[in-house]
C-alpha cells in the first residue's frame, strides 16, 4: 500500500514566539528587581529618607491614621496658646471725694495764692506768686498768726490779702496781710467770713453766720453773695442769696474740687473718660461745660485746688502747678 505523502513542516513560529514571550518577561522581572533595590537605598542626607535630584532630602511628615482625605497634621499634646494681643487698658480709677488738701485762690494772671490746708495740730505753708505760678515766695511771718488748718483764702486786693483758718485749738479765725505775706496783722473773729469746716460738713460759716446746708460738704467756693458747694454724693448746690436758699443739687461725676472764676465757677475733673488725670470745666451753677484738655497725671483724692481769673486756669495738683490761658482748653 503506498504511504501517503507528509504535509509541509510548519516553521518554528511558535518556539519563537515562546521564546520571545519567557525573554520579555524576564526582561521585565528584572527592571522591577532593580526599581525595588533603589527605592530602598537610604540616601546619605536623609537619615533612611529617599533623596531627590540635587541632593536635598524631603521633609519628613507624620501620617495621620484617620481619614486619609484630610489634611496630614501633627497632634499637639496640649490647646495651642492664642497670639498674645494687647491687653484693653485699665479703666482710670475712681476718685473719691474727700475734703481738700489744697486751696488755690487768684487775685490776678500775674497774683495767685496758695495754701496746704495741714491740721490743728501742725502750721499751714502759704505761699504767694507774682509772676503767674512760675515762682513762689513762702510767708514764714504766718506763724506767727497761730494758723493751723487753712480754710479759705480771700483774694480781696493786692494790698489786702485774707485767710479764714483754724487756731490751736481747732477754732475758726481770719487773718490778714497788708504786704503780701511780709507780715500779718493780729488774728479775728471769722464771723461774716465764708468757710467750710471739714469736722462740721453740714454746715458753713456764711456772711450772716452759720448756716446749714443739705448734704455733707466737700469743698466750698464763695465770694460776697453767691457760693458753690461740692457735696460728697458727688452733687453741687449754688446759693445766689448769702445761703438764705440754695438751688436742687446737679450731678457733678469726677468732679475733685470747685474753685471760682469771674462771674461763676471751675471745677476739676479727676480721671474722666479717657482722661488719666486732671481736667477743667465750667460751672454756671446749673450745667458742667466740655472738658478741656487732659493733664496726664496720677490723681489723688483732696490733692487739686483750681481756680480761674480771665482766661487764665491754674490747677495745683500734688506737686505740679499747671497754667492755661485759654480757659483749660490746652495747658503749658
Amino acid at each position: 500500500m503506498a504511504k501517503k505523502p507528509k504535509g509541509p513542516r510548519r516553521a518554528n513560529s511558535v518556539s519563537t514566539k515562546a521564546l520571545i514571550a519567557i525573554l520579555s518577561i524576564f526582561a521585565v522581572a528584572v527592571l522591577a528587581v532593580s526599581a525595588i533595590a533603589v527605592k530602598g537605598a537610604p540616601g546619605k542626607e536623609g537619615d533612611g529618607f529617599p533623596t531627590i535630584a540635587g541632593g536635598h532630602s524631603p521633609t519628613p511628615t507624620v501620617e495621620d491614621s484617620s481619614d486619609p482625605a484630610e489634611a496630614p497634621s501633627q497632634e499637639p499634646s496640649q490647646e495651642p496658646s492664642e497670639s498674645p494681643t494687647s491687653e484693653e487698658p485699665a479703666a482710670p480709677a475712681e476718685i473719691e471725694l474727700i475734703p481738700p488738701k489744697r486751696i488755690l485762690a487768684t487775685v490776678s494772671s500775674d497774683l495767685i495764692i496758695r495754701a496746704t490746708v495741714a491740721s490743728c495740730d501742725s502750721n499751714t505753708k502759704f505761699e504767694i506768686s507774682k509772676d503767674g505760678g512760675a515762682s513762689w515766695n513762702a510767708s514764714a511771718a504766718i506763724e506767727s498768726t497761730g494758723a493751723t488748718k487753712a480754710l479759705r483764702i480771700i483774694p480781696t486786693r493786692a494790698e489786702l490779702i485774707q485767710l479764714v483758718s483754724l487756731n490751736a485749738d481747732c477754732e475758726p479765725q481770719l487773718v490778714r496781710t497788708e504786704n503780701q505775706g511780709t507780715s500779718w496783722l493780729a488774728p479775728i473773729g471769722a464771723t461774716g467770713a465764708w468757710y467750710l469746716d471739714p469736722a462740721q460738713p453740714t454746715s458753713l460759716g456764711g456772711p450772716d453766720g452759720r448756716l446749714d446746708i443739705a448734704c455733707e460738704a466737700v469743698n466750698l467756693a464763695a465770694i460776697a453773695d453767691r457760693a458753690a458747694v461740692l457735696c460728697s454724693d458727688a452733687t453741687i448746690i449754688t446759693s445766689t442769696d448769702r445761703g438764705v436758699s440754695w438751688s436742687e443739687p446737679v450731678d457733678a461725676p469726677n468732679v475733685t474740687s470747685i474753685g471760682l472764676s469771674d462771674d461763676s465757677y471751675i471745677v476739676s475733673l479727676g480721671n474722666a473718660d479717657e482722661c488719666v488725670g486732671v481736667q477743667a470745666a465750667s460751672f454756671n451753677g446749673t450745667k458742667i461745660g466740655t472738658p478741656g484738655a487732659c493733664l496726664e497725671r496720677t490723681v489723688k483724692s483732696g490733692d487739686t485746688a483750681i481756680a480761674q481769673t480771665g482766661d487764665s486756669v491754674f490747677a495745683w495738683s500734688g506737686k505740679d502747678f499747671s497754667t492755661s490761658i485759654d480757659g483749660g482748653k490746652t495747658w503749658q
